[in-house]
């Protein structure tokens, strides 16, 4: 349901998979930092948390793609142009977009096996005459030309073996004069010419897309739950403060300077009452009920709802609630975790009334480059005897952080633990513990 992955040196993503016959499921986070990767409370806070997160959610085809399915794809597009323009679209997209994952794929002179089905596809814009159509079909044209041809010149960087090399040579010569025959750009000599044609690029994809782009909207958070909070939390203070000011009021009197001190002291911890309680409840409030709300709608159709909720925990409450995890840890790495970050996220999914059946994938990234610029840089320069020659290695000293992911889809639950090796240049690898 959800599998962890390294973005780039500070970015960490978590790729969640919803089937079509989810109806309900939920995942935990728990990531476990050691004392010297916590500055302070509020680096911990929520809204740094959401500051730092990027999400992103799609739909794919459940089945998988292959290039029979790709070519029945092919023929059954003229037709649908004409007769079904919804279908259309959505087919369209499927097309362009598996023959994109199956080129990524491929690697060596077997990507030439692909080039039939790429013809066939820019050919299918002379079949059309609807004239939104075959515009779409021209931008899916070059879209998987500039793939296709981006993908040769990496199979040709890689090398090929000696009898491949007069083969592949021959379709990569052909795909660029049949490019430029077709007036498709495939290539810019200068910076700013090959900045717009990666733009165009970008907007024929979104555009080719679209059936399968989904609208976040979002919903109402508990706005009055927290106000009612805030309010609870500001009639105690004062109600402290008053009692205070009654009592001394009554044992010394009204302008009398014992009088006078109490009210001040009452008033200055009035303020501080509000203020962590405040705090206090509302994260409370926030540990037991969602913080947002979102729904996802595919054009007009409401597809899933999700609630998600972020706390931090230190100290003994972070004890008592990782207390599973820290459980795994050995003795002196589980006496170096100081704080917690908890994150849930709830997912209600409603029943998909179309004919192909939809995979939700939503990637949630994690920027933890605010925690691992606290860790000081301290790294060593080994040298070691290889291949006859002797070569320098700068090697940094790590941290370890600690990952721990419980899902529950429908009735089944999972537990995954892993360690995340880290230093202030940021994430070297991810390991899975065994559970």
């Amino acid at each position: 349901m959800i599998s962890p992955s390294i973005v780039d040196r500070y970015h960490l993503d978590l790729q969640v998979t919803l089937l079509p016959t989810t109806r309900q499921a939920q995942w935990k986070m728990q990531l476990l930092f050691p004392g010297s990767m916590v500055n302070d409370g509020e680096s911990f806070s929520a809204e740094r948390f959401y500051q730092n997160q990027l999400h992103q959610s799609q739909l794919i085809p459940q089945h998988p793609v292959t290039r029979q399915s790709l070519r029945q794809h092919c023929r059954a597009l003229p037709a649908l142009a004409q007769s079904n323009p919804e279908h259309f679209r959505q087919t369209l997209a499927s097309l362009v977009t598996g023959l994109q994952r199956l080129i990524r794929l491929v690697e060596g002179a077997a990507l030439l096996d692909y080039h039939g089905l790429v013809l066939q596809l820019c050919r299918l814009s002379t079949l059309v005459t609807e004239p939104k159509s075959r515009k779409q079909l021209m931008l899916a044209r070059h879209l998987v030309l500039f793939h296709y041809h981006q993908a040769l010149l990496n199979v040709q960087l890689k090398g090929l073996r000696r009898e491949e090399k007069h083969r592949f040579k021959r379709g990569f010569r052909f795909i660029r004069r049949y490019a430029e025959r077709l007036g498709v750009t495939l290539e810019r000599q200068d910076e700013s010419g090959r900045e717009r044609l990666m733009a165009r690029l970008s907007l024929s994809q979104k555009l080719i897309e679209r059936p399968y782009q989904l609208i976040r909207k979002p919903m109402g958070g508990p706005i009055w739950q927290e106000q009612a909070i805030l309010g609870f939390s500001a009639a105690v203070a004062m109600a402290f403060a008053t009692a205070i000011a009654f009592a001394t009021q009554q044992a010394f009197g009204n302008f009398s300077t014992p009088f006078f001190f109490s009210l001040v002291l009452s008033y200055i911890f009035k303020d501080r009452i509000k203020e962590v309680g405040r705090h206090q409840l509302v994260d409370l409030f926030h540990s037991r009920f969602h913080q947002h709300h979102y729904r996802f709608y595919q054009r007009s159709h409401f597809l899933v709802e999700v609630k998600d909720t972020f706390f931090q925990r230190a100290g003994k409450r972070m004890a008592h609630l990782s207390s599973t995890v820290l459980a795994k840890l050995p003795t002196a790495e589980r006496n170096r975790i100081a704080a917690t970050w908890y994150y849930r996220r709830r997912y209600r999914q409603r029943p998909s009334a179309s004919e192909t059946p939809n995979l939700f994938i939503e990637n949630l990234t994690l920027n933890l480059s605010p925690q691992l610029r606290l860790l000081p840089s301290r790294s060593d320069t080994i040298l070691q005897y290889e291949d006859k020659q002797i070569r320098k290695y700068r090697v940094e000293q790590i941290s370890s952080l600690y990952l721990a992911i419980e899902s529950r889809n429908n009735q089944e639950t999972a537990l995954s633990t892993y360690r995340l090796d880290v230093s202030r240049q940021g994430i070297h690898r991810i390991q899975p513990i065994a559970t």
